[in-house]
């Protein structure tokens, strides 16, 4: 199923477009995740005077993203990992958009187009499917808004393999100054969203 992440990583969206919803405590993990609770029960077997309750797990691809976003206006924030390529569309720190395909098969110019046209309106998850990406999540709030992505730039770019993506998009993120920095500090904003 190729939507399998749209519809489970993704799915917590649907209540409050926050990306920092996407934050799992050790008892919210589902039994469909199996990595995360993977490391959950690393956690729990490595650091065993921590409570259940003080173990966080996220993917990776939304904690990578929400550690680049500044959440203050239009953003749009492309990482570009080893498997999975996300890009999130958001303004005011929450999800218009998100839409993910497979990095293997990224050709810059497909990327961009498409991008465009589901910003537009153009492009659905079913139409993504059909072309082989994992699909898209698109808030309700958000159909129909024939927005260019154009509004959007400059784009930034995040991500092991994100020189794929260079020449159409030219802002390299790097948070707390180093790139790999993002995904913790997408935690972290993300606890301190929901729990502080």
């Amino acid at each position: 199923m190729k939507d399998f992440r749209i519809k489970t990583i993704y799915h917590p969206l649907n209540k409050n477009s926050r990306l920092e919803d996407l934050l799992l405590n050790n008892n919210e993990v589902p039994t469909t995740l199996p990595r995360l609770q993977a490391l959950c029960q690393a956690a729990r077997t490595n650091l065993p005077h921590l409570s259940k309750k003080d173990i966080f797990v996220m993917d990776s691809s939304p904690a990578v993203i929400l550690g680049a976003m500044t959440g203050v206006g239009r953003e749009v924030i492309v990482n570009v990992g080893n498997g999975h390529t996300l890009a999130a569309v958001t303004e005011n720190g929450n999800v218009e958009i998100i839409y993910e395909t497979h990095t293997g098969g990224l050709v810059p110019e497909n990327f961009t187009r498409d991008l465009n046209k589901i910003i537009k309106g153009e492009l659905s998850h079913e139409e993504i499917l059909t072309k082989g990406g994992h699909g898209a999540y698109i808030n309700s709030k958000f159909q129909n808004s024939n927005r260019q992505l154009e509004q959007y730039y400059p784009i930034n770019l995040i991500g092991p393999n994100r020189n794929i993506l260079k020449s159409n998009f030219s802002i390299y993120s790097h948070p707390g100054g180093n790139m790999m920095m993002a995904g913790p500090m997408g935690m972290i904003k993300a606890w301190k969203y929901r729990y502080s």
